[in-house]
């Protein structure tokens, strides 16, 4: 009887905790393995014939020259945001890129080409 008791009572509470418990939000992606070249070493965009140097800080920030703002991953995405520029404009990544690789990227603001440094 004290073990039907005792069983009993471990099933309310595992079954109390499961129906108690909120639902956990689901993680991010890790970057694809090209996303995490570029983060560590930063690289050079060339949009439109304008070129830009990006390095980016573990922080979610990174700096282009005179523009600075955030960033966020999720697998193959990479998106960022400069205020007044771009709110939070992501893009596809290939992945199997690596340092002195370059490639296009489409973006919600055309397209790209990447330069990992």
């Amino acid at each position: 009887m004290r073990r039907l008791v005792i069983g009993l009572v471990a099933l309310g509470l595992v079954a109390g905790s499961a129906r108690g418990a909120p639902p956990t939000p689901a993680a991010p992606a890790p970057p694809n393995d090209t996303i995490a070249a570029i983060l560590a070493h930063g690289d050079v965009v060339n949009a439109s014939g304008r070129f830009f140097v990006f390095a980016y800080k573990p922080d979610g920030t990174f700096t282009a020259g005179a523009l600075s703002g955030t960033y966020t991953v999720d697998g193959g995405k990479l998106c960022i945001t400069i205020d007044g520029v771009v709110d939070n404009d992501c893009a596809d990544y290939p992945a199997g890129k690596k340092t002195g690789d370059s490639f296009t990227v489409d973006s919600e603001m055309g397209p790209f080409t990447v330069t990992i440094r």
